[in-house]
């Protein structure tokens, strides 16, 4: 044998040596690198019993009764009165002042200008007592109602005459309302306006009725020197009312009438 056909048989041997080593070792290693975890699923977050919401996602509560209601209400409570039941007319008038509370609804004109006009006449009758709880109805359905006000002073006046505070109170709230109300105060600026027009015409016209009369005499002689002679003094005054008189003879219109008194 050669010296190379041994190193290639000792190469072979080697060779065969070493894989099986290592095929030795691999059920060692096997065993000494633990295996992986399993995946274990997450434990779910516990949930509470409330869920607080945002501010901007709470539920809004709409009001259980509508507008309409409020009508169908106090036509019940119109028949109870008509019928003479004050229970069930007293139970529709609580439906009513919960109504209007639940729909903010700050006054209810047609209800207090009813229980107004159902107060003036209680009032004939002289039932002050039934014209207080009508009057304190209205005030507090329609509290910026002048009439409603009105109407409460005059019934605690019939009810307590002595009773002085409470009624000027009364009449104080109703003059501020009324001066709240774009309605009222315009029309009565307009006819203070009309007033001031008209008072101060009269005066105008007074003062020129005045002037004229106290220099009459003294006119009618000037007229009665410009007449030719032999003039009687009736006709001179005749001539110089004629004068005085020409813008509305003349249908000038009474405008001029003023110039020509003065």
């Amino acid at each position: 044998m050669t010296s190379r056909g041994f190193l290639l048989r000792a190469r072979i041997v080697l060779g065969v040596c070493a894989a099986a080593a290592l095929l030795a070792s691999l059920p060692v290693l096997a065993e000494e690198v633990p295996a992986p975890p399993l995946p274990v699923a997450a434990a779910p977050a516990p949930v509470t019993a409330a869920v607080m919401l945002p501010a901007t996602n709470r539920a809004v509560l709409m009001p259980a009764g509508r507008s309409p209601d409020i009508q169908v209400h106090w036509a019940a409570r119109r028949e109870f009165v008509r019928e003479r039941d004050d229970r069930r007319a007293d139970d529709e008038e609580q439906r009513v002042r919960a109504l209007k509370d639940d729909l903010a609804i700050e006054n209810l004109f047609s209800v207090g200008s009813a229980l107004v006009r159902e107060g003036e006449i209680a009032l004939a009758k002289g039932a002050s007592a039934v014209a207080m709880h009508r009057c304190k109805l209205a005030v507090e359905l329609a509290p910026a109602l002048p009439a409603a006000h009105a109407c409460l002073a005059r019934a605690q006046f019939a009810e307590s005459p002595t009773s002085i505070n409470a009624v000027f109170a009364q009449l104080g709230v109703a003059a501020t309302a009324a001066m709240a109300d774009p309605r009222i105060s315009r029309a009565v600026l307009a006819n203070l306006l009309a007033a001031l027009f008209v008072g101060g015409l009269v005066a105008a016209l007074a003062f020129i009725v005045v002037l004229l009369l106290r220099h009459a005499n003294l006119y009618a002689h000037d007229v009665h020197h410009l007449v030719p002679g032999g003039t009687r003094g009736w006709q001179a005054r005749m001539l110089a009312a004629v004068l005085l008189l020409s813008p509305v003879l003349l249908q000038m219109g009474p405008v001029p009438l003023l110039f020509t008194s003065l």
